[in-house]
């Protein structure tokens, strides 16, 4: 089956987080899904919301994500944006290079962590087989009934907020990679 791909300015209001033009959204779209998780955490902890592109900016600024001459973005770049949110947020974060979904599981589970995790973008269709690991971040923030729950930045419906997943399906998409962010800033308790 072929997946249609729409044009993202006609999906979201891209003038609500703070976009110049279509074309800024257009760029940007496909680059800002560690924004999003982001996002998340900020409201989760009680910071005021920011647009995406305050963040966007500031991703640029600290080096967390790099656009490119040819108009793409590189990034998430995960130790500057861990650098990035403790000196402006005061949360602490931890990058890890491996991570196995048994160990993020008990980060969740403790209550105690987020976990910004590499997926691939398939896992919006969780029962398909994917073609890739990697590529796309989502935030893991719970564990309930045996399923790992976690906001995907590019999910559709039921797979968006509060995704649904069992740890040894989303072993499959993931990467084994990604970036601990404490539940409470440097500093509380």
């Amino acid at each position: 089956m072929i997946e249609r791909r729409e044009d993202p300015a006609t999906l979201h209001d891209w003038r609500a987080d703070g976009y110049a033009s279509a074309e800024e959204y257009r760029r940007w779209s496909l680059n800002t899904c560690g924004i999003a998780c982001l996002q998340s955490v900020l409201s989760d902890l009680g910071h005021p919301e920011q647009p995406k592109t305050t963040l966007l900016r500031r991703a640029v600024a600290t080096g967390a994500l790099v656009p490119q001459d040819d108009g793409g973005i590189d990034g998430m770049f995960y130790r500057p944006f861990v650098e990035w949110v403790r000196a402006d947020y005061g949360i602490e974060a931890v990058v890890r290079g491996v991570l196995e979904v048994d160990e993020l599981s008990s980060h969740v589970a403790s209550g105690d962590w987020y976990v910004i995790a590499s997926v691939s973008s398939e896992i919006r269709w969780p029962d398909r087989r994917p073609s890739r690991r990697g590529g796309h971040l989502v935030l893991v923030h719970d564990i309930r009934d045996g399923h790992l729950i976690f906001h995907n930045p590019s999910g559709l419906g039921p797979t968006a907020a509060d995704a649904r997943c069992r740890p040894e399906r989303f072993a499959h998409f993931f990467a084994r990679r990604g970036i601990l962010v404490k539940r409470s800033p440097c500093g509380s308790s």
